[in-house]
């Protein structure tokens, strides 16, 4: 494999990083033992192919103004994928990607609100945090039982995410967010699926929380006590998700799956 002696030692960085050491040469058998304890103690290469071969190769064609190095697919591929990168192609496109200054915007906590799917006068307050990592915005929205993660994204004037749990239950979200520089309250729509398996959308909701707070939690809160509550913005939401249509999105019944179904209520 060809490749750039500036991206190695890029991605030699992120390695040596996500081991929790700085890219020294003191450091690389500490550096190299955690490797392989990463792979199950199977020895894919030497302590000094990863020293002589890789770093010192890279550092000396920097010093004399950049070059090409060669070097084994396998090895360069381990070291990527060690480093937190799905394969040495997407180090390289993550290299060069830069964050729209309006998902950076986005970065901080939030509580999701949606209303209860089930017709229960209820809301569903899920604690929500963006955050950057290697040149992505992440999401991570927790539940009562699930923890959701994904990608947070830009289109048009919207944002974007499919957050997964890994348990074969994921939501898509959009969000309105115009040309807003630090918005506070995110309104917009989310699809799934329901507990029942049934298709579901609905009204979604992102409050952005105070700097500093610590930790936040999932709630569920009548609609009543929002609505009674002595807080003005409480009031407000509880308004917003008190009326049960214009919320809550249901498919409608399916047994036969032909245009009969479409005449059931």
């Amino acid at each position: 494999m060809k490749c750039k002696s500036a991206d190695i030692i890029s991605l030699l960085d992120a390695m040596a990083a996500e081991a929790g050491y700085k890219l020294l040469n003191a450091n690389y058998p500490l550096i190299h033992e955690k490797m392989k304890e990463w792979r199950g103690k199977k020895s894919f290469f030497a302590e000094e192919y990863l020293y002589k071969k890789v770093l010192l190769r890279a550092r000396n064609a920097e010093d004399k103004g950049g070059g090409i190095l060669i070097l084994k697919d396998e090895y360069v591929e381990i070291i990527a994928e060690y480093a937190g990168f799905e394969s040495y192609s997407d180090f390289l496109q993550q290299k060069v990607r830069t964050i729209s200054p309006m998902l950076e915007n986005c970065e901080g906590k939030w509580y999701s609100y949606v209303r209860c799917n089930s017709g229960d006068m209820f809301v569903l307050i899920s604690p929500v945090q963006i955050y950057q990592q290697k040149k992505q915005m992440c999401v991570e929205m927790k539940g009562p039982s699930r923890t959701f993660k994904g990608e947070l994204r830009i289109e048009g004037s919207c944002i974007h995410t499919l957050v997964e749990s890994g348990e074969g239950k994921s939501i898509h979200i959009v969000l309105k967010i115009g040309i807003s520089k630090h918005p506070r309250v995110l309104q917009g729509i989310f699809s799934g699926m329901s507990s029942g398996g049934d298709p579901i959308a609905g009204r979604e909701l992102f409050v952005r929380q105070p700097i500093g707070i610590d930790s936040l939690e999932p709630k569920k809160i009548k609609i009543s006590s929002l609505l009674n509550s002595p807080d003005e913005e409480e009031r407000m939401i509880g308004i917003y998700f008190s009326d049960m249509p214009g919320n809550i999105l249901k498919g409608g019944p399916a047994s036969t799956f032909e245009l009969s179904d479409l005449k059931k209520k």
